[in-house]
């Protein structure tokens, strides 16, 4: 195989990883009760914003927006905790709204 055809092949690799990645990342994604509790209670970031969606299933819910840096594209994120992680005092104040999460 000649260079070039190396180089396009690694080239379209590249793109083709590039574009998989994220799809890849399908579900919610847990995190821990302190960095859910951070997140609500700092939702607005520089590059981020948080948004409480609710409980379902023993699970509190939130979607979790990121600017990139590079493309100024923004992406979403819902990520969960189990309720149970969550100090009672927190956990109590939450709102008890369903979640409309798959």
């Amino acid at each position: 195989m000649n260079i070039f055809k190396r180089v396009m092949a690694a080239k379209a690799f590249l793109l083709i990883l590039v574009f998989m990645l994220p799809s890849g990342c399908a579900g919610p994604k847990h995190i821990s009760g302190g960095e859910f509790k951070s997140r609500y209670q700092n939702p607005v970031g520089s590059m981020e914003s948080a948004s409480y969606l609710g409980q379902k299933g023993g699970k509190a819910f939130m979607s979790v927006k990121r600017m990139s840096v590079i493309t100024g594209n923004w992406s979403e994120r819902v990520v969960f905790v189990e309720l149970s992680e969550l100090d009672p005092a927190f956990r109590e104040n939450l709102p008890a709204k369903t979640a409309e999460v798959r």
